[in-house]
């Protein structure tokens, strides 16, 4: 578990005990998600730093090396893949206002969709589909450990997730993101 305390409160990023499911804890609102979306909130950090043009984190446990592998089971990392190698439209965090474009929508365990959005301030947040209700804020001082927090579950290997941040990071198609 990784925790920490700014102006905001505190935050906290954990595997469920029993499930390995995603649990964040922000000033005591909870979101919970099926353990397959572990890559993807590293994914939406990822796109997050390639907007705001943050420093993406790289943590030192990560041995990155560009290897190519031919089957990439995270559909999202799929899709923005294709998007950048076709020089489509790329993959982007959506301002907080619009939710037309829900292909970063994901399903909490209570069976509601969020919205992952960069907020008018600049922050990382995470809406509520339904309610367009800000849940989750993470600012840009927040994201070395919202990093920290959703990797070093995965590399404890989480519900086998062990080598995903590693996949991830040398798949994802950094110039594509860069050269805008």
């Amino acid at each position: 578990m990784i925790e920490w305390s700014n102006q905001q409160g505190s935050t906290s990023i954990r595997e469920h005990s029993s499930t390995g499911d995603v649990v964040i804890n922000q000033n005591g609102t909870v979101l919970g998600a099926h353990y397959d979306y572990w890559p993807y909130f590293l994914i939406h950090g990822i796109l997050y730093c390639c907007q705001t043009g943050l420093e993406t984190p790289n943590p030192r446990k990560l041995s990155i090396q560009n290897t190519e592998r031919k089957d990439i089971a995270i559909p999202l990392l799929r899709t923005i893949l294709s998007r950048a190698k076709v020089g489509g439209q790329l993959v982007l965090l959506r301002e907080e206002d619009d939710l037309t474009d829900i292909l970063l929508r994901f399903r909490s365990d209570s069976g509601k969709y969020f919205l992952p959005r960069i907020s008018k301030q600049g922050n990382l947040i995470y809406l509520s589909e339904l309610s367009r209700k800000q849940l989750l804020t993470f600012t840009p001082e927040d994201i070395p450990d919202f990093f920290e927090g959703v990797i070093d579950p995965m590399m404890r290997n989480v519900r086998g997730t062990k080598g995903l941040p590693e996949l991830i990071y040398a798949e994802f198609p950094w110039r594509a993101y860069t050269s805008e």
